[in-house]
Parts: structure tokens; C-alpha cells; sequence
């Protein structure tokens, strides 16, 4: 019920992300506009990828794992 339907033929980008994003983003607005918290956000590859070669976070903030694993 989440995802964009198309004419057949068509491909798009896997948009499993947008509904998850949306939803961990709403969840913190109603737990009272909380800041998400690092690795709250489990993308879809991400939680694919056997190897756990995906990450994903606030590269602006100093303390996450995605930042750290980029320095």
C-alpha cells in the first residue's frame, strides 16, 4: 500500500527507504520531537546486505558510526 504503482514496462528506484524515513521521522515527532537516533533508521539494503557493508546516518554528526567509518 506504500509503494507508487505503475503502467507495466515501467521501472523505477526502489523507494523502500522514503516509507521507512517517513516513519522512524514521524515516530520521533509524536514521542515528542525527539532527534532520531543513530541507527534508528535501518534502510532496506542495508538490512539485506549479509555483509553489513551499508551504512546509514547523519554524516554531519560527529559521533555516528557512519562517520566514523568514513574517517
Amino acid at each position: 500500500p506504500d509503494v507508487t504503482v505503475r503502467n507495466r514496462g515501467v521501472m523505477e528506484k526502489c523507494s523502500y527507504c522514503v516509507q521507512r524515513i517517513s516513519s522512524v521521522r514521524i515516530r520521533s515527532k509524536v514521542e515528542g520531537n525527539r532527534p532520531i537516533q543513530d541507527g534508528e533508521v535501518l534502510t532496506a539494503c542495508q538490512q539485506a546486505c549479509a555483509t553489513q557493508a551499508i551504512i546509514f546516518g547523519d554524516i554531519n554528526n560527529p559521533e555516528s558510526q557512519v562517520t566514523r567509518f568514513k574517517a
